[in-house]
């Protein structure tokens, strides 16, 4: 995998809902980049069906 740029992920499962519907300011922990090492460990997750 090859990354020009700096990404990162955040799983939604289990926040509160809001009633804004325009935009919603969430925060993501740089422990949460997207790479290799993370990507793998997202996939086996998935695979055992853990959530995140």
């Amino acid at each position: 995998m090859i990354s020009r740029s700096c990404a990162y992920y955040r799983s939604l499962l289990g926040m509160e809902s809001t009633s804004n519907k325009t935009k919603v300011t969430i925060s993501v922990s740089r422990a949460h980049q997207f790479n290799v090492q993370n990507l793998t460990e997202l996939m086996f997750q998935a695979a055992r069906r853990e959530p995140r």
